[in-house]
């Protein structure tokens, strides 16, 4: 039976609404940004800074998962977790067992997408600038107008303007990604 300890964040976070937006692998461990609930003006990374195995996944296939039965410590909208006795931990190779024998599991859940990672470092928790809605819905007018203009794709799908509210949420949210790539390149 796994058994989940909260692990605190330093805001609140309400879990059921947030969402990843990026995810970034490095030479040396991870970093991934969260949507911050109320927050229109900052994400939260969660970054190890040593080997991981992650894995990423949609809310629903999680909620399926059978982890040998019961859980125990689950907290209604709690974001982060360390999570002892998952068979998410138990199938990793007996190779990566030895080599990282300390390695913990923790589990980040969001109404959309969670997060397993199994690393031997800690996650560390910060605050980074996030694009403003205003510049987000600018540069989708600009991909959607230059896009059409370059026929980029077929002619009936529906404008960034026109579309339905889970499909400009899903544009301004590769958009959004978008400028922060661009802002990590200007920002070394």
């Amino acid at each position: 039976m796994p058994k989940y300890q909260p692990i605190s964040v330093p805001v609140p976070l309400k879990a059921s609404v947030s969402d990843l937006v990026d995810f970034r692998w490095g030479t040396a461990g991870i970093s991934a940004d969260f949507i911050i609930p109320g927050n229109n003006t900052h994400l939260l990374r969660v970054a190890f800074d040593r080997q991981c195995i992650v894995r990423l996944l949609d809310e629903m296939p999680l909620s399926t998962e059978n982890d040998d039965g019961p859980t125990a410590g689950l907290v209604s909208e709690n974001f982060a977790y360390i999570v002892e006795g998952s068979v998410f931990s138990r199938i990793q190779s007996d190779a990566w067992k030895i080599a990282l024998p300390s390695a913990t599991h923790y589990r980040f859940v969001t109404g959309w997408a969670c997060m397993d990672v199994l690393s031997s470092s800690v996650p560390s928790f910060v605050l980074v600038a996030r694009s403003s809605v205003d510049e987000v819905q600018a540069a989708a007018r600009v991909l959607d107008r230059d896009g059409r203009f370059h026929g980029w794709w077929p002619k009936t799908t529906a404008a960034y303007d026109d579309l339905d509210p889970i499909g400009k949420d899903e544009f301004e949210s590769v958009v959004e990604r978008m400028l922060m790539a661009a802002a990590r390149t200007r920002n070394g």
